[in-house]
C-alpha cells in the first residue's frame, strides 16, 4: 500500500457555504493506523471568521489558535493568538492603519498627508515614551523638483538604520541614485520626531551612494556601487541574461558570466562563468524539474574536470527524494559504506521524516557553533555515513531530532501544551512543557528571549519585534554582544559584533549595501580605537551561479591574495555547497543537513573558510549560530524561526514552523512564507491530447467576437501576476504585452467580486488567481481562445526566476507553447479541440461561478489573448491590436490580519504596489476590492 493511500484534503462547508473543518489524514509508514487531524474554523453570524484551532490544541482542550474580533465593516480589530499574543489595529476609512497595540503592549500609529501618504510612524512601548521610528519626505518641497522627476516621489526615507535619499528617477520610474546615511551609533534606535534638520546630528557625516545605468525598458544594465566597482549586465534580443561583468574601481573589467544558453521553455542548458568553468542543466522531460546539474572546469593537466555531477529525483508531487553527486568517490569509514548521495523520507503531510547522507566523522552534536573545517586536500577517512529522523506533533512542531553517525545523539524539543512556543532541551533534560511559559522563555508577543536553554545569552527585541541585540557572553562589564539595525523594507541594513580579546575589544561592523557589504573590523584597547581591517565584499549574479569579489583596503591577510573572485554554486534551494576560484579551483566546499546544520566542511585554508559568508539557504549566519533571512532569524539546530511570522497565517497556523516541515523540498526567501524551488504541491493534470496547430477561421466566431466587444462593463478583463521580481515592476504593462505572444487573462464580473462579506479575499483572489491584476482593454480581435475552467497556460505570474531549475521566463508564453501542448512545469495543458474555440462572455461567466471555490474545480477561468499587434489570425477578422491596461486590482486580506505586524507588512506591501504601478502607468486607477 502507498503510504499517502486514502490521505486527502477534505474540507466541510456549512449550510452558509462557509469552510467549517478541514480534514487532514497522515501516516508515517504504511504499517501505522491513519491518524485524522481535524482544523475547526467557526464563523460568526455575518460570515466573518471568528476563531481557528488546530488539531493539537483542540485534543488538549487549550484556546483556540486565533480568536478573531470584527467591526461591522468586517475588518478585523482584535487578534487573540496563541502565540503572538493579543493584537489590536484601527484603520482610517480608507483602509490604512492608524493605530495598533501588539501583546507587549506597543503602541503604534502612523500620519498621512492630504494625499494618503505616510509622514511618519511612531511607536510607543508599554510604559515608555512615543519615538517615530520611520518618516518620509517628498519632492514636491525640493528645489526644482520636475528636473528629477521628484513630484509625487519620496526623495527622503528615515528609518531604524539611518537614511535612504534620491536624487532623481528616471521616465520609467527608477532611481538614478540611491544614497544610504547610517546612524552615528550601531546600538541606537532613532527618534525622528521635530525638524529634519535636527536630525542630521544623528547621522554619519557621510553616506554611500549607488548608482545605476537603465535601458529604454527600464531594466538597469549597470551598477556602480558606493566603492566605485561597476557591475554591468547584458541581454539577449527576448530580454533574458546573456553575459556580465565586474569592473572592480581602479581595476580593469573582469567577465563573470560569459555565456548563456536557454532552451524554448526558457530554462537555462548551459552557463559558462568568467573562471571558464561549465555548469549544465538537464531537465525531467514530463516535468521539467531539474534532474541533473553538472559542474566543469577546463582541462588542465593534474586535477580533474569533473567537480560536480549532482543527480536528483523526485516522488510524483514534487519531492526531492534523493540526491547523489557522481563525481565524488564512494569511500569505507570503519567497514561502512559511505556513498556521496543523500536520500528522504516524507510523511503522508509531505512531511520530512528521515534523511541519511554522509558527513565529517568530528560533526558532533551542533548548537550555535560550526564543526571544525578539514583543510583541503580531505582525506576520505573524515566521511561518515549518518541517518537522521524526525518526529512531529499534531500542530506541525518539529520535537525531536535523532542522529545515528559519527556520533549518536537525540535533540529534543519541548513544545509548550497552550501554544505553539518551544525550546531546545536542555542538558539535563528536565524542561518539561509547562516551564516553557512559566519562566521568561518568551515575551508577550512571542519572541523569545534567550537563544539557549543552558546558557545566559539574552535576546532583545526593538519595538517593530525585530531583533535588535543578542548577547554572546555574559560578563559583568564588556560582554561579548551582536547587534542589528533594519531598513524600512525590513531588510537587515547593519550588523555589529563586539567581542573581548586579549583585554581589548574587537568590533566587527557589516554595512549591507545594493550589490556591496562592507566589512569593517576595528580594535579599541580603551585608549584608541584602531581600524585594523576593511574588506569590501562585491556580489553580482552570475547565471544560476553568484560571484564574491574580496578586495581588502586594509588589513590584507597574510598568504592571502587581493582582489579574489570566488564563484559559489548553489543547490537547490539555494545552500552554497561549491566554492571555486579564478582558476577553477575549490576553495570550499560544504554539505548540509536538512535543517541547515553543516554535514560537511572543507577548505584551502582556515582564512578563506573564515571569509565564507553565505551558506546554508544562500543566507548570512550570524555569530550566533542563527541564519538572517530578513523578517526573521532561523534556528537551524532545532529547525524552527526565533519569533511568529509577521505575515501571521499565510504558512498556517503554527508561526514558528518552518517551511512546512519540508525543508529540501520548499525554502523560504525573506523570513515569511515559503516559496517554491520547483511547481511542487499542485495536482495532476490530466493527459490530454495536445491542441490542434490549426489555425483556420469559423464562421460562428464573428458574432461571438462581437459580443466579446459589446460585454457589459461589469465583466471585466483581468491578467492577475505576482510583483515579486515581476517584469511589471520596472516596464509598462502595455510595453509588456505588445511583446508577447501569447496573454493569459480571467473573465469577472467586478461586481460579484466586489460582495462583501459574501466572498472572504480567498475566495476572491481565486477567481483572479492572484492577489493583484490588470483590468485589461482588449480588442475583440485578439481573443484566441474561451476556457471556463484553467487550462494552465504558463504566463499567469508574470516572470519567474526559478534559482532552483535555472529557468526565467518573462516573456510569458511563446507561441510555440500553444502546439508543443505543455505548461512551464511540463504537464499536458488541457483544451477541446485546441486553444481557439470561443464562447460568449456571458456563458463563461455563468459556467465559472457554477464552480466551488474550495473544491477541486476552482472558479478560475482562462481568456487566452494574443499580446502582439497586427497579427493577422484569422480570416476575415481585422488585425490584432494594442492590448492597453485601464486600472488595478487587489484583492485585500485585510479580514484575515491576525496581528498588527500583519497590517503593517499588507499596508507596506499595498502603499509600494500602489506607487510603483501608478508611476509606470500613467492614467490607471487603483481599486481595492
Amino acid at each position: 500500500m502507498n503510504l499517502a493511500f486514502g490521505t486527502p484534503t477534505l474540507v466541510v462547508r456549512s449550510n452558509r457555504g462557509l469552510p467549517v473543518r478541514m480534514l487532514t489524514y497522515n501516516r508515517t509508514s504504511i504499517d501505522t493506523d491513519l491518524d485524522e487531524r481535524i482544523e475547526r474554523t467557526v464563523h460568526d453570524a455575518c460570515g466573518r471568521i471568528a476563531s481557528r484551532i488546530d488539531a493539537r490544541l483542540f485534543t488538549a482542550g487549550a484556546v483556540p489558535n486565533f480568536v478573531y474580533t470584527a467591526s461591522l465593516a468586517g475588518r478585523v480589530l482584535r487578534t487573540a493568538g496563541v502565540d503572538a499574543g493579543v493584537q489590536l489595529a484601527l484603520a482610517d476609512v480608507d483602509g490604512r492603519p492608524v493605530w495598533a497595540r501588539d501583546g507587549r503592549g506597543t503602541v503604534s500609529t502612523w500620519a498621512y498627508d492630504p494625499l494618503g501618504r505616510p509622514l511618519s510612524a511612531t511607536d510607543t512601548p508599554a510604559g515608555g515614551v512615543p519615538a517615530v521610528h520611520d518618516a518620509w519626505i517628498y519632492g514636491e518641497a525640493q528645489v526644482r523638483p520636475q528636473a528629477g522627476n521628484l513630484r509625487g516621489r519620496c526623495v527622503r526615507r528615515y528609518d531604524t538604520a539611518g537614511r535612504l535619499a534620491w536624487t532623481g528617477f528616471r521616465l520609467t520610474g527608477q532611481p538614478l541614485t540611491e544614497t544610504r546615511t547610517l546612524l552615528t551609533d550601531p546600538d541606537a534606535e532613532p527618534d525622528w520626531q521635530g525638524d529634519e534638520a535636527s536630525w542630521a546630528e544623528a547621522l554619519e557625516p557621510a553616506g554611500y551612494a549607488t548608482a545605476w545605468s537603465h535601458d529604454a525598458t527600464g531594466a538597469w544594465h549597470s551598477q556602480i556601487d558606493a566603492k566605485g566597482n561597476v557591475q554591468a549586465k547584458r541581454f539577449d534580443v527576448a530580454g533574458r541574461l546573456a553575459a556580465s561583468s565586474l569592473t572592480l574601481a581602479g581595476g580593469g573589467t573582469r567577465p563573470v558570466l560569459a555565456t548563456i544558453d536557454y532552451s524554448a521553455a526558457g530554462q537555462v542548458l548551459r552557463e559558462t562563468a568568467g573562471n571558464g568553468v561549465a555548469s549544465c542543466y538537464m531537465y525531467e522531460p514530463e516535468t521539467l524539474r531539474l534532474a541533473r546539474r553538472t559542474v566543469t572546469r577546463p582541462v588542465q593537466s593534474g586535477r580533474k574536470p569533473m567537480l560536480q555531477d549532482l543527480r536528483y529525483t523526485y516522488d510524483p508531487v514534487g519531492n526531492v527524494t534523493s540526491v547523489r553527486d557522481a563525481a565524488q568517490p564512494v569511500i569505507y569509514w570503519r567497514n561502512q559504506r559511505v556513498e556521496p548521495a543523500c536520500t528522504y523520507v516524507y510523511d503522508a503531510l509531505y512531511q520530512l521524516t528521515s534523511a541519511t547522507g554522509r558527513e565529517m566523522v568530528n560533526c558532533g552534536q551542533q548548537g550555535t557553533t560550526l564543526p571544525p573545517v578539514s583543510l583541503l586536500p580531505a582525506d576520505d577517512t573524515i566521511y561518515a555515513a549518518y541517518m537522521r529522523c524526525y518526529a512531529y506533533d499534531r500542530g506541525g512542531n518539529l520535537t525531536r531530532i535523532q542522529h545515528q553517525g559519527g556520533a549518536n545523539f537525540t535533540q529534543g524539543i519541548v513544545v509548550s501544551g497552550h501554544n505553539n512556543h518551544a525550546l531546545a532541551q536542555n542538558a539535563q533534560g528536565s524542561l518539561i512543557p509547562t516551564r516553557v511559559d512559566d519562566v521568561g522563555w518568551f515575551d508577550a508577543a512571542g519572541n523569545q528571549q534567550n537563544l539557549l536553554p543552558d546558557r545566559l545569552q539574552p535576546l532583545v527585541w526593538n519595538s517593530l519585534n525585530r531583533l535588535r541585540e543578542v548577547t554572546l557572553v555574559q560578563r559583568d562589564t564588556r560582554s561579548d554582544r551582536e547587534a542589528y539595525q533594519y531598513g524600512g523594507d525590513g531588510m537587515r541594513v547593519r550588523k555589529h559584533t563586539a567581542s573581548l580579546t586579549s583585554g581589548s575589544t574587537r568590533m566587527i561592523e557589516a554595512i549591507y549595501l545594493p550589490g556591496l557589504t562592507l566589512r569593517v573590523t576595528r580594535s579599541d584597547d580603551g585608549r584608541m580605537v584602531a581600524v585594523a581591517a576593511v574588506l569590501q565584499e562585491i556580489r553580482i549574479e552570475a547565471g544560476r551561479a553568484s560571484v564574491q569579489a574580496l578586495r581588502w583596503d586594509a588589513g590584507l591577510p597574510q598568504g592571502v591574495a587581493n582582489d579574489a573572485f570566488r564563484y559559489d554554486y548553489a543547490e537547490l534551494i539555494g545552500s552554497i555547497g561549491l566554492e571555486l576560484d579564478a582558476q577553477g579551483d575549490v576553495i570550499s566546499r560544504e554539505e548540509y543537513y536538512p535543517y541547515g546544520g553543516t554535514a560537511v566542511w572543507t577548505a584551502r585554508s582556515q582564512m578563506e573558510a573564515d571569509t565564507r559568508y553565505r551558506r546554508y539557504s544562500g543566507k548570512e549566519r550570524d555569530a550566533t549560530g542563527l541564519y538572517d533571512y530578513g523578517w526573521r532569524s532561523y534556528q537551524p539546530w532545532i529547525g524552527r524561526w526565533l519569533n511568529p511570522d509577521p505575515a501571521g497565517v499565510v504558512d498556517g497556523l503554527n508561526l514558528y514552523r518552518m517551511v512546512r516541515n519540508s525543508p529540501v523540498s520548499l525554502k523560504d526567501i525573506d523570513g515569511l512564507a515559503p516559496g517554491y524551488f520547483s511547481s511542487l504541491f499542485k495536482r495532476s493534470r490530466p493527459n490530454i491530447s495536445r491542441p490542434s496547430p490549426s489555425i483556420a477561421s469559423e464562421p460562428e466566431e464573428a458574432p461571438i467576437l462581437r459580443a466579446w466587444e459589446r460585454r457589459p462593463e461589469r465583466l471585466a478583463l483581468v491578467h492577475s501576476f505576482n510583483f515579486n521580481d515581476s517584469p511589471f515592476s520596472n516596464r509598462r504593462a502595455s510595453d509588456l504585452f505588445d511583446e508577447w505572444d501569447i496573454v493569459s487573462a480571467s473573465l469577472v464580473d467586478l461586481d460579484h467580486l466586489s460582495e462583501r462579506p459574501k466572498l472572504s479575499s480567498g475566495e476572491r483572489k481565486t477567481y483572479i488567481y492572484k492577489d493583484i491584476a490588470f483590468v485589461l482593454d482588449v480588442p475583440a480581435q485578439n481573443i484566441l481562445g474561451t476556457f471556463a475552467y484553467d487550462v494552465w497556460f504558463p504566463n499567469h505570474a508574470g516572470r519567474e526566476n526559478n534559482h532552483a531549475t535555472g529557468r526565467v521566463i518573462d516573456s510569458a508564453a511563446l507561441t510555440e507553447a500553444i502546439f508543443s501542448g505543455r505548461g512551464k512545469d511540463g504537464r499536458v495543458m488541457r483544451g477541446q479541440g485546441g486553444y481557439e474555440q470561443l464562447d460568449t462572455p456571458e456563458n463563461i461567466w455563468s459556467n465559472t461561478i457554477s464552480g466551488d471555490p474550495g473544491g477541486d474545480t476552482n472558479p478560475h477561468n482562462e481568456i487566452l489573448l494574443i499580446g502582439r499587434p497586427g497579427i493577422q489570425r484569422r480570416i476575415g477578422v481585422a488585425p490584432t491590436g494594442n492590448i492597453k491596461v485601464s486600472s488595478v486590482l487587489y484583492v485585500s486580506n485585510k479580514e484575515n490580519y491576525t496581528s498588527g505586524d500583519a497590517i503593517i507588512a499588507e499596508w507596506t506591501k499595498i502603499s509600494h504596489l500602489q506607487e510603483k504601478l501608478l508611476s509606470l502607468n500613467p492614467g490607471i486607477t487603483w481599486k481595492e476590492i
